[in-house]
């Protein structure tokens, strides 16, 4: 977008690039961004939806502003403005997946809630921010098959010794308290 090459804090910190895949659309969407907007697998634009927040952050309405150097915010303050989007997918019944973090600095570490949310095929209904408990040892990495979420963790076990762990998620909609998109 074109706020991401006017803003190099913007672009620097929720510039990561999210695409999913179906057999005849694209979702794209950029981490600093709770839109999601649909492509023909020719790139020909068709829709978005805006993914709703409900317990993570979610993006503020000035958050172009808050990202300018000069809003007075520091740049830890300026990392933990919004949710950021780290791995969206689409699932095997054509649902779409998304992870969003609520990222702190805290010194030379970085923590995360995160948190999972599950749009329906139709893209009408969203299911958003289940919270997914992850270590705050260390960033998490995330990865799908299927529809499986994978989270690849890392905890530290006494000062010298750390923990890696993957553990996988079922998603699935069941039991969600599904809100309408607009």
């Amino acid at each position: 977008p074109q706020d991401y090459i006017n803003s190099n804090p913007l672009a620097g910190i929720f510039g990561l690039a999210n695409v999913a895949a179906w057999r005849d659309t694209l979702a794209v969407a950029v981490a600093g961004s709770d839109t999601v907007r649909i492509f023909t697998m020719a790139g020909e634009y068709v829709s978005s939806l805006v993914v709703p927040s409900r317990r993570r952050r979610g993006i503020p309405e000035n958050f172009v502003d808050l990202m300018n150097v000069r809003s007075g915010l520091s740049a830890e303050e300026r990392f933990s403005a919004a949710s950021m989007l780290m791995s969206m997918y689409s699932a095997t019944d054509g649902s779409l997946i998304l992870v969003h973090a609520d990222q702190q600095i805290h010194g030379r570490l970085i923590t995360a809630d995160v948190y999972v949310s599950l749009i329906s095929p139709d893209r009408r209904r969203a299911c958003v921010d289940a919270p997914l408990e992850v270590s705050k040892d260390a960033q998490p990495v995330y990865a799908f098959h299927a529809d499986t979420l994978y989270v690849l963790e890392q905890r530290v076990v006494n000062d010298t010794d750390v923990k890696t762990t993957i553990t996988g998620y079922t998603v699935d909609g069941e039991g969600c308290d599904w809100i309408d998109l607009e």
